[in-house]
């Protein structure tokens, strides 16, 4: 009898990770839809990564979002077979959000929010909660071919990377949303600086940049830098001091990497492949050294 109960406590317990492996597969083909895709690999280390950032139950909600910013009363309309009222799905997403896992934002007192792809996006979320565990799956996922294809192959790039304004003559533009100090002088606020995730995992490497030993090198503003003080993640600067930081940035000779948009909600100073978006960079060497293209097919 009690060899019995055994049994049917393995079987239902066999089921039970059945059903959760099914979700997590369900979950990584809605990503794999969106712009910037999530592909499968041969050692499922994708899943793996997907279980770090969410549990089952927020894995179901996530799905229910999109890379378009979806109002909370939208997705409450979407997911209303789930069973789940209202503040519990709202808590949910919230407790989402301030995992990193999923983005948010506000306008006129309405809340959105969306799903984000791993670089950028997932993968900076967690620049408090670094293991170990974590990174090594994160990095053979980003090593792998399939990540490496669909991170260098999407139509418009994430970051760009643009030359100092004193390097650029005057007859030679960018554009005008290229200009760091306007933007800094011109934002509404707030500011936030960040730590450079990628300059703190060389240094838990015992890798650490040779670049700059500052570790508050990444800036985000707008909707970026509220869900910054959201989630307790970095400290909020003044326009005199945003300006200190991008002078100190320029003289150590980083990067400037902004998203590649009209409007910028973040940017980060990278150095190289080994410490400094370095994300971005690193992984567009890393796959480049693995034999993958380097540049947007056409």
């Amino acid at each position: 009898m009690c060899l019995t109960m055994v049994d049917s406590e393995c079987e239902r317990g066999d089921e039970r990770m059945v059903r959760e492996e099914g979700i997590y597969r369900d979950l990584q083909k809605h990503l794999n839809k969106q712009p910037i895709g999530y592909p499968g690999t041969k050692s499922g280390v994708e899943i793996r990564l997907l279980k770090r950032f969410f549990n089952p139950e927020e894995a179901r909600l996530a799905m229910k979002l999109s890379y378009k910013p979806r109002s909370i009363n939208d997705i409450y309309e979407v997911g209303k077979g789930s069973g789940m009222s209202f503040n519990d799905m709202e808590n949910m997403l919230d407790e989402m959000m301030k995992n990193g896992a999923i983005g948010h934002l506000e306008r006129e007192g309405t809340r959105y929010f969306f799903n984000v792809p791993l670089v950028i996006g997932m993968y900076e979320g967690q620049l408090n909660r670094l293991t170990s565990e974590f990174l090594a799956d994160f990095n053979e996922y980003t090593s792998d071919k399939a990540f490496g294809l669909e991170f260098l192959s999407t139509e418009l790039p994430q970051m760009r990377t643009i030359p100092v304004g004193k390097s650029i003559r005057p007859e030679h533009h960018v554009t005008t949303y290229d200009h760091l100090t306007d933007l800094i002088t011109g934002t509404g606020g707030p500011i936030v600086v960040n730590e450079c995730i990628c300059r703190k995992v060389a240094d838990l490497k015992g890798n650490p940049c040779q670049k700059t030993t500052r570790l508050e090198t990444c800036m985000a503003l707008g909707d970026t830098a509220k869900n910054c003080l959201r989630t307790g993640v970095g400290r909020e600067v003044n326009k005199e001091e945003a300006l200190d930081i991008a002078r100190q940035n320029e003289c150590d000779g980083l990067i400037l990497q902004p998203s590649n948009t009209q409007r910028w909600n973040s940017f980060a100073h990278a150095a190289d492949a080994a410490a400094g978006c370095c994300a971005f960079i690193s992984c567009c060497l890393s796959q480049s050294i693995s034999g993958q293209p380097t540049t947007t097919p056409r």
